[in-house]
């Protein structure tokens, strides 16, 4: 029966078999930039458009109170009422 191994040397062994295959770092990278940079910038957008139609402010989110965690809870559920439609 072997020892158990330690996370970090699992971590350290897997870390040696992608170095061995430099064409994973290569898919990893080219997913990141082609759908991953993409998607950000989408949801970036909509954000940017959600905020103009409904600030922070209006949503009541300026004044949430962060001494008391249950009227906090509160309020964050009306402002996420108000932002839900969008």
């Amino acid at each position: 029966m072997s020892a158990p191994l330690r996370g970090t040397q699992s971590l350290v062994g897997q870390m040696g078999w992608v170095w061995e295959r430099p064409r994973l770092t290569l898919i990893e990278i080219s997913w990141r930039w082609l759908f991953g940079v993409p998607f950000l910038l989408i949801c970036w957008m909509q954000a940017q458009r959600i905020l103009a139609a409904l600030s922070l402010e209006s949503a009541g989110l300026g004044s949430v109170d962060g001494q008391n965690p249950w009227l906090a809870a509160v309020q964050l559920s009306h402002a996420a009422a108000l932002y839900q439609p969008h």
